[in-house]
């Protein structure tokens, strides 16, 4: 990787680190803006959205903000305001996860028949892998971006994927803001992840896991056979 992409990227885990470390602050932050947005009509609602949009691409945590989405704007409003901003963060972070990191990605699996039999089959079922890894979010949605953007998943894969992954989740935070009577219950309801319906969320999660690993265990016994 060129030494300017190695800067951008180490200072793009740098700023992340640090938004990550310092997120409650950041909570009590937006919570303080809560009003002024409510004010603010369609400019607030646009820059709410821009405010998701910028925390898929850097990593921080999505479901906070879409709890806030749905104090702020109600389930309808807060649904159109806020899959926009995570569809097109998929998308861009995808692109750039290709753009940075494929040539690494390609040179590390050069020489690993398995991986290389993966990180194919991934890349040409792109949409199906990352319905999957948004049902079953191991890694933060943001670096499921990136990482799916390297392994060659393309953009429009993203999309649709996100368009159709990102729902439940989104439908979950949205459904917490709307219950919530006030920015304090909205703090409790994040700080608690959601109660009953998390763990639904979660049983949903672990069957599209299951069936990742198996999807992909599968592939990976394929190459080894292959290779043997």
């Amino acid at each position: 990787m060129p030494r300017p992409k190695i800067i951008l990227f180490l200072a793009f885990l740098g700023v992340s680190a640090v938004l990550w470390l310092g997120q409650g602050r950041l909570i009590d932050a937006f919570l303080v803006a809560i009003d002024w947005l409510r004010g603010q009509g369609a400019m607030g609602a646009a820059l709410f959205g821009v405010g998701y949009f910028v925390a898929g691409l850097v990593a921080l945590p999505m479901f906070p903000l879409g709890v806030f989405g749905g104090l702020v704007y109600g389930f309808e409003v807060g649904f159109v305001v806020l899959l926009p901003g995570a569809v097109l963060s998929a998308g861009l972070a995808g692109w750039l996860g290709g753009t940075w990191f494929r040539a690494g990605v390609l040179a590390f699996v050069g020489r690993r028949p398995t991986w290389r039999a993966v990180f194919t089959e991934v890349s040409e079922k792109g949409t199906r892998a990352v319905i999957l890894n948004r049902l079953a979010p191991v890694l933060p949605f943001g670096v499921q971006n990136y990482a799916l953007g390297a392994m060659g998943v393309r953009p429009k894969a993203l999309v649709v994927g996100t368009l159709v992954g990102m729902q439940p989740a989104i439908w979950m935070a949205l459904y917490l803001g709307v219950m919530v009577g006030d920015l304090s219950q909205a703090k409790a309801a994040i700080t608690d992840g959601g109660g009953d319906l998390r763990l639904y969320l979660s049983v949903g999660g672990l069957v599209a896991l299951t069936v990742l690993v198996v999807w992909l265990g599968r592939v990976a016994r394929r190459a080894r056979r292959g290779a043997g």
